[in-house]
């Protein structure tokens, strides 16, 4: 009977939709190197995290065979079928353990979920045929030809297949699906593309800061531009095994004396004595910008390359507490708390059009060979609207920096409501923060909505290492669960990603001797190289 119904199934699907269909496991995409793939069988030898998908957003009906053998469960193990997967956890899956099979519908993570049905399980040893019929609301299941679970749900009508062992050892073999695709699914934008020419073609871009009492030298600069072979191996020698960041973010929160760059909070608003010292800074012989020079030019001399490294540089806000910001021209003093909304923008523009001119008459006289301005980035990490004109104003200072054939680039923190629109507010590339490096409280979800966020939104993503990590355990697996979370989620390999690091973080940890503070360093080469596999859901 079971048979008769699987052609009929067929039949229906190629008349009435267009329809898909696969054999083996060719088509897969393995995500763990642990987990091997034949064009035949997926195998887990020993119980440990791996996963591996199939399909796309758009299919929707579908019915799919494939052999399982359980080998071995570990502590909490189970093996997850998901299907009509939307988005990862956002979805229904086939939870099997020795015990039972749960067909689970998962609402966001997976602590938010409920059971639909259940039957027994298939314990280790155990080779069984499963076979998946998923029909508009309708779900039934069939192990060895027998129906086992019926039942059924409208949350979720579309979406791939994923293959998903928590703690488990298995075989997978003899799978076969056909399906149909639905003509209405709209695909969500997905990540702000590595290397994208709207974004300055940045990819990994690191957060250089340049706070009073901080700055950058070319030793500084050598372990962000290359990858160093750890100093011991290299007889305590500056040797290059390939590159690290493509891209440098130079930005500063405050100026001498607590000035503040950015808010307010922080301390009192720079004014043109503030800004330009920054400018100064930037430029400071031997530091700063010429520092990342000089180490990119012996990074391209060591590895037999001629790249440069793409440079953004923050804007100040313009803050609206500033009565006294200084003149620019011979119009004199600039105000930014006018009550006139038109004039108020017009000195703020004023003001950052200034700066944006200092900075490229500065990089044109210093004429790096290996760096190139590529744009300017919004230092203010949300929008003002109290600040009647301040949407105008990011908008005039867009049109100004495209007529210069520069980028406009933008970090918001987690919750600011501009990052769904941010192109509505001029700028080219907006990278989302999610913070949860910063708050012990926050729970690995956090991490997940902000993937979800970036996806649906034409997002990057941040990646946050605060000082802590070198010195906490606690805090370097907090850092690491956004390497995790980048490889389950996928924005470790197709978002553009900027770093932000404490006091020269990342270069602490490549000098160190300490193993476990070196491997930060080791993992984050991983990370940019696409090659780091831990999933997040390891850590639970």
């Amino acid at each position: 009977m079971l048979k008769i119904k699987v052609i009929f199934l067929i039949l229906v699907l190629s008349i009435f939709s267009q329809a898909f269909e696969y054999q083996g496991f060719s088509n897969w995409t393995i995500f763990q190197s642990n987990l091997k793939q034949t064009s035949e069988k997926l195998a887990l030898s020993k119980n440990d995290y791996a996963y591996a998908q199939l399909g796309e957003k758009n299919w929707q009906d579908y019915e799919l065979k494939i052999k399982l053998k359980p080998l071995s469960y570990g502590k909490n193990g189970v093996l997850r079928l998901f299907f009509r997967q939307e988005y990862p956890w956002n979805s229904y899956s086939l939870d099997i353990t020795a015990k039972k099979i749960e067909l689970t519908r998962y609402d966001g993570i997976w602590d938010k979920n409920k059971v639909l049905a259940q039957s027994e399980g298939i314990k280790a040893g155990e080779e069984v045929e499963l076979t998946l019929m998923v029909k508009e609301e309708n779900f039934t299941v069939y192990l060895d030809q027998e129906l086992v679970i019926s039942t059924s749900s409208i949350k979720y009508k579309n979406g791939m297949i994923t293959l998903f062992a928590e703690n488990v050892a298995f075989q997978a073999s003899d799978f076969s699906i056909v399906g149909t695709i639905s003509s209405e699914i709209k695909s969500d934008p997905g990540y702000f593309p590595k290397g994208d020419t709207r974004g300055g073609g940045v990819e990994h871009m690191v957060l250089i800061y340049g706070n009073s009492g901080s700055k950058w030298t070319h030793l500084d600069a050598y372990p962000y531009v290359g990858y160093l072979t750890p100093l011991e191996e290299a007889n305590y020698q500056i040797i290059y095994e390939d590159y690290l960041f493509d891209s440098f973010l130079f930005l500063a929160l405050k100026a001498p004396d607590g000035y503040a760059f950015d808010s307010p909070s922080r301390g009192e608003p720079a004014t043109k004595t503030e800004w330009q010292w920054y400018i100064d800074s930037l430029f400071t012989e031997n530091e700063q910008l010429n520092a990342f020079d000089k180490a990119f030019e012996l990074v391209n001399q060591q590895l037999g390359a001629n790249r440069k490294a793409k440079i953004y540089i923050m804007i100040p806000c313009p803050m609206p507490e500033t009565k006294n910001f200084g003149a620019v021209d011979k119009e004199g003093n600039l105000s930014f708390n006018h009550s006139d909304p038109t004039k108020n923008k017009n000195h703020r523009f004023k003001a950052v059009t200034w700066y944006i001119d200092q900075v490229l008459e500065r990089f044109e006289k210093l004429q790096p060979k290996n760096l190139e301005l590529v744009g300017f980035y919004w230092l203010e990490e949300s929008i003002n609207k109290q600040v009647s004109g301040g949407k105008e104003l990011l908008l005039e200072i867009s049109d100004y920096l495209h007529q210069k054939d520069l980028k406009f680039s933008w970090i918001p923190y987690f919750s600011v409501a501009e990052h769904r629109d941010y192109q509505d507010y001029g700028f080219d590339l907006c990278i989302y923060q999610p913070n949860y490096m910063f708050n012990s409280e926050l729970p690995l979800s956090r991490l997940v909505t902000t993937a979800k966020e970036a996806y649906q939104y034409n997002l990057g993503v941040e990646i946050e290492a605060s000082d802590s990590i070198l010195g906490s355990m606690s805090s370097r697996e907090r850092f690491y669960d956004y390497l995790r979370a980048g490889r389950s989620f996928n924005f470790m390999t197709d978002a553009t990603l900027a770093y932000y690091q404490g006091k020269n973080v990342f270069g602490a940890a490549a000098l160190s001797s300490f193993p476990e503070i070196r491997d930060i360093y080791d993992n984050l080469y991983k990370f940019i190289k696409g090659e780091f596999e831990e999933p997040l859901e390891k850590r639970r």
